[in-house]
């Protein structure tokens, strides 16, 4: 009779546990990945213009001859990329350089 009410009690506190957990949930919606971002080519001018709108900054290296300037922003910032002119690729950037995005909280800043 023990052995009995010991197993039972031992079910309903697994039952309590799973339901208070939130096990057997399925209401809840699946997060989903954020949307892409939508990349253009901008002038340097329509650059500083985001970068003033951004409310956050925006890195970027500057005008490079034979490039132009890719911006693509959502809701976790900016980002700023140079592509050649001729075929629309990404050049190889000198030591140091690179791509550059508006920092996110976590990131810290160089």
């Amino acid at each position: 009779m023990l052995r009995g009410l010991v197993v039972a009690l031992a079910i309903a506190v697994g039952v309590f546990v799973y339901l208070a957990v939130g096990g057997g949930d399925d209401e809840e919606e699946p997060a989903s990945a954020p949307a892409a971002a939508e990349a253009r080519i901008v002038s340097a001018e329509e650059l500083a213009e985001i970068a003033t709108e951004a409310g956050q900054p925006v890195y970027w290296a500057g005008e490079m001859e034979g490039t132009e300037l890719e911006v693509a922003e959502d809701e976790t910032g900016v980002l700023v990329r140079y592509l050649r002119e001729d075929d629309g690729s990404a050049p190889r950037c000198p030591a140091g350089s690179r791509s550059a995005a508006t920092p996110s909280p976590t990131r810290a800043k160089r």
